[in-house]
């Protein structure tokens, strides 16, 4: 039992270090290091964005944000990759807020493989708050590897690879046709997915549930584990189950691919559809 305990608090150290490297990677140096820190951000200033990226032999999205909605949303007919979003500083004056929005930015850089899209922002804030929302379109086989600290995050209707590290907020993936890889520690997994033969589903979460819906004719080795709190199963024959109040081992069909659960404290339910 101690041991099992050490290796789940030492995947949960890994997975802090993930996510600071990914916030480390989308901050710059604040420039505005000699202003005084407000106390207020009921005062906002917002300007839109929007790039156009031609998909070409490119194959994958990669999202370093920081705080901030992203939806990124699937079409079999995009031959583009199109980005766009509203940047947002909250600060204690119109005018504050205005200044510093040119201090908030989205960069888009591309390679002969992805599109590669960060949020940068001052280190210091100062008490300012920024945000950047992202809505995004891709071509239906493009992969999505994404970072993010704070807000929601939506994939829907991709065929293509989908990787989620975030810290505070839900994910929801809909109409996934695809291997999955998500961890989160604060907030709401829910993931409707459908993948390949022989394809992995890993969904991992600290503070909250892990919802997962699959076909009810999937076929994989499946393992669920939580700490505080219970797994459920429905619609979903499990042949030769080995479970406890806080495990469950088992195959569906002919154990092709591998579904793996994990939360620490909240609840896993499983469902076929």
């Amino acid at each position: 039992m101690k041991s099992a305990s050490l290796a789940r608090s030492a995947a949960h150290l890994s997975l802090f270090v993930l996510l600071a490297a990914a916030v480390s990677s989308c901050v710059v140096i604040d420039i505005f290091d000699d202003d005084n820190e407000v106390n207020d951000t009921r005062f906002e200033a917002t300007a839109s964005f929007r790039h156009v990226i031609a998909a070409e032999n490119r194959f994958r999205l990669r999202l370093d944000g920081i705080s901030g909605d992203i939806d990124v949303a699937a079409d079999p007919a995009a031959t583009d990759v199109t980005i766009e979003g509203d940047r947002t500083v909250g600060s204690e004056s119109v005018a504050d807020a205005e200044r510093h929005l040119d201090n908030l930015d989205v960069r888009v850089e591309t390679s002969a493989t992805e599109v590669h899209v960060s949020t940068i922002q001052p280190e210091h804030t100062l008490g300012r708050s920024y945000t950047v929302e992202y809505r995004i379109t891709v071509p239906s086989s493009f992969r999505s590897t994404i970072t993010n600290v704070n807000g929601s995050v939506v994939v829907r209707g991709t065929s293509g690879r989908v990787e989620v590290t975030h810290v505070n907020g839900d994910v929801t993936l809909r109409d996934v046709e695809a291997d999955v890889d998500v961890n989160l520690v604060n907030g709401l997994i829910d993931a409707e997915v459908d993948p390949p033969l022989a394809g992995r589903v890993e969904l991992t979460n600290v503070n909250g549930n892990v919802l997962l819906s699959v076909p009810a004719a999937i076929s994989a080795d499946v393992t669920a584990s939580v700490t505080n709190g219970s797994i459920s199963v429905s619609n979903l024959s499990i042949l030769d189950p080995i479970s406890t109040s806080r495990t469950l081992r088992g195959t569906l069909g002919a154990g092709d691919g591998v579904i793996e659960l994990v939360t620490v404290n909240g609840n896993i339910t499983l469902r076929g559809r």
